[in-house]
């Protein structure tokens, strides 16, 4: 085991309310990370060998101690990376302060091309803040925006050609798509927001080419690769344009949520494998921890095959089966099919 990323879950707050984030099980309430904790944390992954720290939320713009986290990092030659849905940078008070303590690297997510998709999506009635924002972001932090594929953006029909037009148009080069997976609301899966994998695959398709006439397009991809046409995989496998395999699938992330507990996927908030304080102390204390028989048992269940069409793929070490959270939904052997 080889662990290389790492995600602090700093806050629940959000000031958008997309349908499909995995918060919403929150209901966007619960403590903020304080920043002891978040140091603390963050001396035990360097301690590890992992350098590249992720902030998510929630919206971790609205988490306070943001810039002087970000001091801490810098002074420990660590990479903090905000993911963000951008809206405080519209705030030119907030814009000036993060540019004196920014994080190493920003990643974006874009939830609509059109004012009345942010309203539909995320409840944003002020489209004008996001296209500043997003302006500013091109400009001076990052040319690609991540979009997660979900169910809002099968209508319109021009819904993902509107995006990719917004994109280019605020400055961005690229878009990186991931796929909509099921997220927990107390205790029980949700997955009104998601489309089913093959519906996914004829939608991309439609409206790939002309998507691309506006900017790069790379997949993050948490859907089976032999639900694709067999070009598409090795096109954009071929060009660099297809990441695959999460760090789960790898057993190689540390997450970490608010208050300490440690989970294995972002979503599975309400199931932490343990806890800061209580299961480990230190970096030796927490491999030991990773190491036993408790949580290998975890990760032996996630990155199993999911259907026994996988046992003999080539793609398999790639593409894992795809997003083990897709199976709490759909059943493997009517998604997967042969090798592609």
């Amino acid at each position: 085991m080889q662990l290389k990323g790492s995600w602090l879950n700093v806050n629940r707050k959000c000031n958008l309310r997309c349908g499909w984030c995995y918060s919403e099980g929150s209901k966007f309430m619960g403590h903020d990370m304080p920043l002891d904790l978040a140091v603390t944390l963050t001396k035990i992954l360097k301690e590890l060998g992992i350098k590249n720290i992720i902030l998510i939320g929630g919206e971790p713009t609205l988490w306070k101690p943001l810039f002087q986290y970000n001091d801490f990092c810098k002074a420990e030659g660590l990479n903090s990376i905000l993911i963000t849905n951008g809206l405080s940078l519209a705030s030119d008070r907030f814009f000036e302060q993060y540019k004196e303590h920014p994080c190493g690297s920003l990643g974006i997510s874009m939830k609509g091309g059109t004012a009345e998709q942010y309203a539909r999506v995320a409840k944003l009635k002020n489209f004008s803040l996001i296209k500043k924002s997003f302006t500013r972001i091109a400009e001076n932090f990052n040319k690609f925006v991540n979009i997660t594929f979900n169910s809002f953006y099968l209508e319109p029909a021009s819904s993902l050609v509107d995006m990719a037009k917004f994109a280019s148009d605020c400055g961005f080069a690229g878009m990186k798509f991931e796929f909509c997976t099921t997220t927990f609301v107390d205790g029980e899966r949700v997955s009104k927001y998601m489309v089913h994998p093959h519906k996914t695959v004829v939608e991309i398709m439609k409206n790939l080419t002309e998507m691309r006439k506006h900017l790069k397009i790379i997949f993050e991809m948490n859907l089976p690769f032999c639900v694709w046409p067999r070009e598409f995989i090795e096109e954009f496998k071929g060009d660099g344009s297809l990441i695959s395999a999460c760090h789960v699938m790898r057993n190689e992330g540390v997450v970490f949520d608010t208050d300490g507990k440690t989970m294995i996927c972002n979503t599975l908030f309400d199931y932490p494998t343990g806890k800061y304080g209580i299961d480990f102390t230190d970096s030796e204390s927490y491999l030991k921890f990773r190491q036993s028989k408790q949580v290998a048992s975890y990760y032996d269940q996630i990155i199993s095959y999911p259907s026994y069409r996988c046992m003999d793929c080539s793609s398999h070490k790639e593409c894992g089966g795809g997003c083990p959270l897709l199976w709490f939904i759909f059943k493997p052997d009517d998604i997967i099919k042969t090798s592609p």
